[in-house]
């Protein structure tokens, strides 16, 4: 018979490190919309070439930036729901 041994705590770290990630991401896709895509947008002169590949540029970049902050909310997510579902388990095991 085999072991398995999960550290909460652990989980638990995890978890809130990876929506502080997802926090941090949001953050500074806001921050290049605010003051960098606005800037741009708000830029009287001509929109050559170089305006317009830096605007694609920085919505790229802020795209990116949403997604990876996705993914690190829905690990934060993930990890919460193990806990809650070993604890349930293990409740259960403890019962029998």
């Amino acid at each position: 018979m085999s072991k398995t041994i999960i550290s909460f705590q652990k989980l638990d770290n995890a978890s809130k490190k990876a929506s502080k990630i997802a926090n941090k991401f949001n953050d500074y896709a806001n921050a290049l919309s605010n003051n960098v895509v606005s800037k741009l947008n708000q830029y009287s002169g001509e929109h050559n070439s170089h305006i317009q590949n830096a605007l694609t540029d920085t919505n790229y970049k802020i795209n990116e930036l949403r997604e990876k902050a996705i993914n690190f909310a829905n690990l934060s997510t993930s990890l919460s729901n193990v806990i809650n579902d070993c604890t349930v388990c293990e409740n259960n095991v403890m019962t029998l």
